[in-house]
């Protein structure tokens, strides 16, 4: 530990030291001098605790604020997947079943369509079985 006296010269600390010595006596100089030892250490101490609590506080808030912009990232990805998730099951919901406000001629047709299509792939109907189309317009009658 290196002791710095500001802009005092070896001259001049001797002139302090006889000084205190003349004030003091000789019976009240050390006294004195373990007193302003004590006092100094104690200061350095109260110093060094209060800059690491002011550094603790500064990282206490940062973690903090590294803490709530993790969990609103969390949310937002959260909330992403969900949307995600809730859009494409509406989308696979849409195009699984027919629109709600299908008519029942709109249904046959759709039906009837779709029949045609399945024919095309696959071929007519086997023997003695009746055709998708002509099902479609049995239950259209119906």
């Amino acid at each position: 530990m290196s002791v710095i006296f500001l802009f005092i010269s070896g001259s001049e600390l001797v002139v302090v030291l006889v000084v205190a010595w003349l004030l003091l006596g000789t019976k009240r100089l050390p006294e004195t001098a373990r007193f302003l030892g004590k006092s100094l250490r104690e200061i350095r101490k109260a110093t060094a605790e209060f800059k690491q609590e002011i550094a603790d506080d500064g990282l206490k808030a940062a973690l903090d604020d590294a803490k709530e912009a993790g969990r609103t990232l969390q949310d937002s990805i959260e909330s992403g997947f969900r949307a995600s998730a809730l859009s494409d099951a509406v989308r696979t919901e849409e195009s699984h079943h027919p629109s709600p406000v299908e008519t029942p001629e709109a249904r046959a047709d759709r039906l009837a369509r779709e029949a045609a299509s399945y024919e095309k792939h696959y071929g007519p109907a086997a023997a003695g079985e009746e055709s998708q189309a002509e099902a479609a317009e049995k239950e259209v009658t119906a």
